[in-house]
């Protein structure tokens, strides 16, 4: 049995051992205690999150409001709290908003919070905090999700980052069907995968965000191809006018060859 099934064992969560974890001196232990307790869906969740409102640490004490929301307390969370939070949100999506002939939703980035070094802490925490940036920017790839959680184990640590600890905490998700994929499952590369939350959409079409280029997915790619393909009246689109369609809809045109090597490579598949 591995340390996260003591939480997640057939998908039910154990209030009594969150509860301990939600009094806990590690900050960590704190935060992912108050991001299982939002899923846990339980009433009895709401005593636990209302007393991490006031942790010492900010990213718990936004943890718990999170929860609070899900479980149907909004109320109970700081009003100028959450404004100042959708203001950051709309903020953020308009630095990004793309000029577009096609409407596309924003793409939500993770926000960026100190983790600890997986080799060094129970899995269970790693297991949290995949998927917590899995549920706010899924459908996402594997190296964006590594990428993500090394830039925040650096914010505390200058030291390597192994990610071999990573990958076993995703193939732990995956396992008890709280992740699922949306690739097309040829890669047996933990970093070409392509994740999101069981019951949400496996692709979909977003503006490209902080994004690099390589880190959206090939089938939302696809997707942009395919509407702008529609736009025109096009049956069909060839490689010269996917990649037009690329460097518009995703504002790459000072990334030529990148887009170039994509289209060669991992976007190979994508004529429509």
């Amino acid at each position: 049995m591995t340390e996260a099934h003591d939480f997640w064992s057939a998908g039910e969560h154990d209030l009594t051992l969150l509860s301990a974890k939600a009094g806990s001196d590690d900050m960590f232990e704190r935060w992912a205690a108050a991001f299982e307790l939002g899923e846990t869906r339980d009433p009895a969740s709401v005593d636990l999150l209302k007393t991490l409102l006031g942790d010492d640490d900010e990213h718990v004490r936004e943890a718990a409001e999170v929860a609070l929301t899900k479980l149907g307390h909004g109320d109970e969370v700081s009003r100028a709290r959450v404004l100042e939070r959708s203001q950051q949100l709309a903020r953020a999506a308009q630095r990004h908003r793309m000029r577009t002939h096609l409407e596309a939703a924003p793409y939500v980035a993770w926000k960026l919070k100190p983790v600890p070094i997986p080799d060094k802490t129970n899995m269970w925490i790693v297991e949290a905090m995949l998927f917590d940036a899995i549920q706010v920017e899924g459908p996402v790839t594997g190296s964006r999700l590594f990428r993500s959680y090394c830039g925040g184990a650096r914010m505390l640590s200058s030291a390597t980052v192994s990610t071999g600890r990573l990958h076993k905490a995703l193939e732990s998700l995956l396992k008890q069907g709280k992740v699922v994929r949306s690739d097309d499952f040829t890669s047996e590369h933990h970093e070409r995968w392509v994740l999101h939350e069981r019951g949400t959409p496996g692709v979909v079409l977003r503006q490209r965000g902080p994004r690099e280029l390589r880190d959206i997915p090939p089938d939302e790619v696809r997707a942009a191809i395919a509407a702008s393909a529609g736009r025109l009246g096009a049956r069909g689109i060839d490689r010269d006018r996917a990649f037009e369609q690329i460097l518009q809809f995703y504002q790459a045109e000072r990334e030529l060859d990148l887009v170039g090597k994509l289209l060669a490579n991992e976007w190979s598949g994508l004529m429509v």
